[in-house]
């Protein structure tokens, strides 16, 4: 018997309709970032993704939302330099 207490999942056109995106965003953005809004889900042998059943209200409410959103200055793009010379 597992000590793990199971968490309720649900599919990746789930999480995309709370959020308000399209499924194709949840799955690009696992696929670049490792990760959407911070949620990593549970990936099936047959490979679905299984995420938490979670909702938009809940991850502002962990701060999980807004450290994954940080903005970066006007103009600038993370990782590049403007040479003033």
């Amino acid at each position: 018997m597992s000590t793990q207490q199971k968490q309720p999942r649900i599919n990746t056109n789930t999480i995309a309709s709370r959020f308000g995106v399209k499924p194709a965003t949840v799955r690009r953005n696992l696929c670049v970032k490792g990760h959407f809004l911070g949620l990593r889900p549970l990936k099936l042998p047959n490979g679905r993704n299984l995420w938490p059943d979670i909702y938009p209200e809940e991850l502002t409410e962990q701060d999980l939302f807004h450290d994954h959103h940080r903005k970066t200055p006007a103009g600038r793009r993370p990782g590049s330099e403007q040479n003033n010379k």
